[in-house]
């Protein structure tokens, strides 16, 4: 089914889930995945500026009513009962990826580094379209944070820059500081995916 949005709307049955993609002449491309805990999907209708879905698990068959918010993508069923779809597992898993390559990064340049540098260059790939955020704490102190653009076609650079209270404590030359690194995926649709990492930075 084509959205309000103008995206393409296509429902799995063995995948479990609902494939929307953007159209560019004969290509399908911005590919998105959604309502994972709706089990099997069958069928997707328009009508009215709002999208329908029919569920095919037994005796549990459901029809979903989606509103869509503008030229958005939409943001969750909105029958009685129903709660807003899950993150996704697979960006969840990317982005715990991220955080394993980030925190690599972060011990390679050390405390040091990062003192004299006052930012860190993070390369960002993989996540879908949102918004994502990044701090670095110390007993739940924010050290650094960044924010970027995400988009699943193209990756980019977020930087990572020292806070206020981290210059003061890097000014102190510790030798060694532990700290969590964070990551907050807001997706355009509106669902939050989020994940952080335990490390130790020396200098």
């Amino acid at each position: 089914a084509i959205g309000p949005d103008g995206r393409l709307y296509a429902p799995l049955l063995a995948g479990q889930r609902l494939l929307h993609f953007s159209i560019s002449g004969d290509t399908l491309v911005d590919p998105l995945d959604q309502f994972g805990e709706l089990g099997r999907q069958r069928a997707a209708t328009v009508a009215n500026g709002q999208l329908y879905l029919t569920t095919s698990n037994g005796g549990s068959d459901r029809v979903m009513r989606v509103p869509f918010d503008g030229a958005q993508a939409p943001a969750c069923p909105a029958a009685p009962g129903t709660l807003a779809p899950p993150p996704s597992a697979r960006a969840l898993r990317r982005l715990k990826r991220l955080l394993v390559g980030w925190s690599r990064k972060l011990r390679s340049v050390g405390l040091r580094g990062m003192r004299r540098r006052g930012a860190v260059k993070l390369r960002v790939s993989g996540l879908p379209r949102g918004s994502l955020g990044v701090r670095l704490q110390r007993r739940g102190r924010v050290m650094a944070a960044g924010r970027r653009r995400t988009s699943p076609a193209r990756s980019t650079t977020l930087t990572l820059k020292l806070t206020k209270r981290g210059r003061a404590t890097l000014r102190r030359r510790p030798k060694a500081i532990r700290l969590v690194l964070r990551g907050t995926l807001r997706w355009s649709t509106g669902a939050r995916t989020a994940a952080s990492r335990k490390l130790v930075v020396r200098r």
